[in-house]
């Protein structure tokens, strides 16, 4: 049939296991009904080298487009200041008292979808490299768990009516272990003006 191959099915790498077992073993729900959970890290990092420089230099290139197009300045403002009006993102608690070795700040821009007019979509970029370090060099990555195509075009020939659904925004719904945080620092403008002051906010 159209089954989905189940998790045994699935060749697992030890990568792959190690996910799995930190994932379910940290996994907690609070008392808002969201889930959070640890960054999937190979081993907690405790080397990294400065990224705030190359995180300023993304933040200058957004700036110098958000000046250029008044378009865009409107719509990554709103984008960047829902995720600290949400909850999603919080300034950095001061006094920072994390060593440089211990955080990462990730470089961010925005894509504006063509055929979405009026809508952009903001990008974290975890691959961004400094002294040939990435964060997610860090990060395991998981189990592929997308569904198969084919078992899903074959589930939609079953019943009379197919019913599909999406969460906005799916990954800014769960949270993040606040040990982990100031491993997902970005920089940004006060109250998304490019010409305030730059503070730091981490996701949560």
């Amino acid at each position: 049939g159209f089954e989905e191959p189940s998790e045994g099915d699935v060749t697992l790498s030890r990568d792959d296991v190690k996910f799995l077992e930190k994932v379910k073993s940290e996994i907690k729900q609070m008392p808002s009904g969201r889930f959070q959970v640890p960054l999937p890290f190979r081993e907690t990092p405790t080397d990294l080298p400065d990224s705030r420089p190359m995180a300023y230099q993304r933040l200058m290139a957004v700036k110098r487009r958000m000046k250029r197009d008044d378009s865009f300045g409107t719509m990554y403002r709103a984008f960047m200041n829902g995720l600290v009006e949400a909850g999603q993102a919080e300034r950095v608690p001061q006094p920072d008292v994390v060593p440089v070795s211990r955080r990462w700040f990730w470089g961010h821009h925005g894509v504006v979808h063509a055929r979405k007019p009026g809508s952009i979509r903001g990008v974290f970029d975890g691959a961004a490299q400094v002294s040939g370090v990435s964060i997610n060099s860090r990060l395991l990555t998981g189990p592929d768990q997308m569904n198969n195509l084919v078992g899903v075009l074959g589930r939609f020939r079953r019943e009379k009516v197919a019913i599909t659904c999406d969460i906005q925004g799916m990954f800014l719904q769960v949270e993040v272990d606040p040990r982990d945080r100031d491993y997902l620092r970005f920089l940004w403008f006060e109250g998304g003006d490019p010409d305030g002051p730059i503070h730091e906010y981490r996701m949560c």
